[in-house]
């Protein structure tokens, strides 16, 4: 007789290392681009060990939303670090948090008190552009709500 599974939480738990400064519950098992998977036990492909985490602690996730990280630690499945949100909320945190990839230049650098003043100056995008050292383009795209859409 084969043996009985383990909850998937159960799994998960037995992979994971518990960092005490941060409180982060750091998944040590199979990784791809940071994130722990795991089997459902299923025919389904692997999971997300975080949103396994999540789903069993808080229920189904909504359509539409992703499981975040306050913690930033893709590995953490705590899920006292984990929160709902969309994609743009992901991105906001990235860009508030100064985690917006390198490749992103000055565009992660603006803060949302520069696009707001951005926004509201009567200065021209070449102006503004040398101002603030980026592209005029980019002064374009702050001012139509292209780039930082999320900022009031």
């Amino acid at each position: 007789m084969p043996p009985k599974p383990q909850p998937v939480a159960d799994r998960i738990r037995r992979k994971v290392v518990v960092d005490e400064k941060t409180g982060c519950w750091n998944f040590t098992g199979a990784k791809h681009n940071g994130y722990g998977w795991v089997s459902t036990g299923t025919k389904d492909r692997p999971q997300r060990a975080h949103r396994l985490m999540w789903e069993t602690t808080h229920g189904p996730i909504p359509s539409g939303l992703r499981v975040l990280h306050k913690c930033d630690n893709r590995a953490c499945c705590n899920p006292d670090h984990l929160f709902l949100g969309t994609q743009r909320d992901n991105v906001a945190d990235m860009f508030q948090k100064g985690r917006a990839p390198q490749r992103w230049g000055k565009l992660g650098s603006l803060t949302p008190d520069q696009v707001r003043e951005i926004r509201a100056s009567s200065l021209s995008n070449v102006e503004l552009a040398a101002k603030y050292g980026i592209w005029r383009q980019t002064i374009y795209k702050v001012r139509n709500r292209l780039y930082y859409s999320w900022v009031d």
